[in-house]
């Protein structure tokens, strides 16, 4: 399995997962870019190909099983595309808590350096070295056109979409900034900030113009569900999927279909 970075374009957020199969050799692919965000000269198709490019280097031949949290699903799910394209057979996607790739999904600026100050990104420390701060902004203005683009004949792999119940401040009145009104208006904002007061598929259903895939709910938010006590609920669905067996979770709802894109 391999794990995809997200906007920090380090791995090191999947490091609670554990015990995910004994059989199933995991690497984590951290961004080209990581700590020279200054050297950042391509879009999401060109950084995900950097990814392919480490992925096949390490694996030549699928089938592949991709996973993503954040907007490292959206890299995941290009990243299976273009396997997928070159004839490749990409088992499972695995998206965690990602934002649905939106036409501009590029979050407000404020509410980034709010999630750094809040010591989100950067483990409780309230300040980030300047390489990380700089890759965060570079990724995401990447990912300003990351829509997926139909690709006819392309049929996507099984997809497991595993969101967080909660929302990182529950309420739109306990986002502490000074524009908090107009950040909260923002898609992603929305996604990332509030309570999960539905269950459902948060946007991805439109990949195929129906649902058509797993979706399984776990305890925390967008950041503490990767870490413990939260990050064992996502280990035993990985474990689940690598294994191929149902969900066991109470919050788990299945829906799963092929999705022809």
């Amino acid at each position: 399995m391999f794990l995809l970075p997200c906007e920090t374009g380090s791995t090191l957020s999947y490091l609670s997962l554990n015990g995910l199969a004994d059989d199933v050799a995991t690497f984590g692919i951290d961004s080209l870019f990581m700590k020279r965000p200054e050297k950042w000269n391509t879009g999401r198709q060109g950084f995900a190909a950097a990814c392919v490019e480490e992925i096949r280097r390490r694996q030549p031949q699928g089938p592949y099983t991709l996973a993503g949290w954040s907007y490292g699903g959206a890299v995941a799910l290009e990243a299976s595309l273009q396997l997928i394209t070159a004839g490749e057979a990409v088992e499972d996607l695995i998206l965690v808590d990602a934002p649905y790739p939106e036409s501009n999904p590029l979050q407000p600026l404020d509410l980034h350096e709010w999630f750094v100050t809040q010591g989100f990104y950067t483990g409780g420390a309230s300040r980030a070295p300047s390489w990380l701060q700089q890759h965060i902004v570079a990724f995401l203005s990447s990912m300003s056109a990351v829509v997926p683009e139909p690709r006819k004949g392309v049929l996507l792999p099984r997809a497991t979409l595993i969101l967080a119940e909660d929302g990182i401040c529950g309420a739109p009145t306990d986002l502490r900034l000074d524009d908090h009104e107009q950040v909260i208006q923002h898609p992603v904002a929305r996604f990332l900030l509030l309570d999960r007061v539905r269950k459902g598929y948060y946007g991805w259903e439109a990949l195929s113009g129906e649902a058509k895939m797993d979706v399984a709910f776990v305890t925390g938010n967008h950041f503490s569900m990767l870490q413990q006590p939260h990050a064992s609920q996502v280990s035993e669905i990985i474990r689940c999927i690598l294994q191929n067996q149902q969900f066991t979770l109470p919050s788990a709802e299945a829906h799963h279909h092929p999705a022809d894109i």
